[in-house]
């Protein structure tokens, strides 16, 4: 049995030096077991699924912020921020 009332609570430290107290979210029970009832490959594409979606929500809103951007700035500046790219 997995105990979920553990709260875990850690410092981040940002690239300028800068640290703040974080509590990371623990998994809802039944995700969990959703996750163990899947299949290897199930699991796997739920992943990709989720990456996917997570992509196209980021693109849309770094289009809202910045209306005047191309698509390929967008896709660029998406890039520098999930791959730590510098323009």
């Amino acid at each position: 049995m997995i105990d979920f009332q553990d709260t875990r609570v850690g410092t981040y430290v940002d690239r300028k030096g800068r640290s703040r107290e974080v509590r990371i979210e623990q998994v809802d029970p039944a995700l969990v077991l959703a996750f163990r009832r899947m299949t290897p490959e199930q699991r796997l594409n739920a992943g990709l699924r989720h990456s996917a979606f997570i992509c196209k929500q980021a693109q849309a809103f770094i289009a809202a912020k910045h209306p005047d951007w191309t698509t390929e700035q967008v896709r660029s500046e998406l890039a520098r921020r999930t791959l730590g790219r510098r323009r």
